[in-house]
């Protein structure tokens, strides 16, 4: 195993809230958020190209979305490709954009929303803290002194604890917002 360095841990921690941030705008919360439609892939001509680069997306109320292309002759493809998103109401095409009305969320619903917001969550977790067993394991192979490697321990466990309690508070931001009527 390659040496880890303080650098590449706390890159490589970071990129795991960042997963985390697109896990939870991708859980439907009862407000439409553009965020959900970021990862829309629409094909085009035998390519498959983000949404996000073929039309606007406007958040016209709490739970309606307006998705106007920018070449009217692309419509149908995006309509296609809005229909294979989960978890979004169906959307209507007016020749011009597509409205799509998101319906409103059951209280199961929210509760099945909010169980796979812990889930995603404790991934997360569970995420960093390979992080840091992997780059302890790494600094056991590096012969440093005792002292050395304990104090950089401390830091993976610092940094660990960071992490960890920056995930419970986006989760806790999203349970609020899931169960907020």
């Amino acid at each position: 195993m390659g040496i880890m360095c303080s650098g590449d841990v706390s890159e490589r921690m970071n990129k795991t809230i960042e997963l985390l941030k697109e896990q939870f705008l991708s859980i439907h919360s009862g407000r439409v958020n553009s965020g959900q439609f970021e990862k829309v892939m629409v094909d085009c001509e035998g390519a498959s190209v983000p949404l996000v680069s073929l039309a606007s997306i406007r958040v016209l109320n709490a739970n309606t979305i307006v998705v106007t292309p920018y070449d009217s002759a692309l419509l149908s493809q995006i309509d296609r490709a809005l229909r294979n998103v989960p978890n979004i109401g169906t959307p209507g095409n007016d020749g011009e954009c597509i409205k799509i009305v998101m319906p409103q969320l059951t209280e199961a619903r929210r509760h099945e929303y909010v169980k796979q917001a812990r889930v995603k969550a404790e991934e997360a977790r569970v995420s960093a803290r390979n992080i840091r067993r992997k780059a302890r394991a790494s600094l056991d192979a590096m012969g440093l002194a005792k002292d050395e490697i304990v104090r950089r321990e401390k830091e993976l466990d610092k940094l660990t604890k960071d992490v960890i309690s920056v995930v419970d508070d986006l989760l806790r931001h999203k349970e609020s917002e899931l169960l907020r009527l």
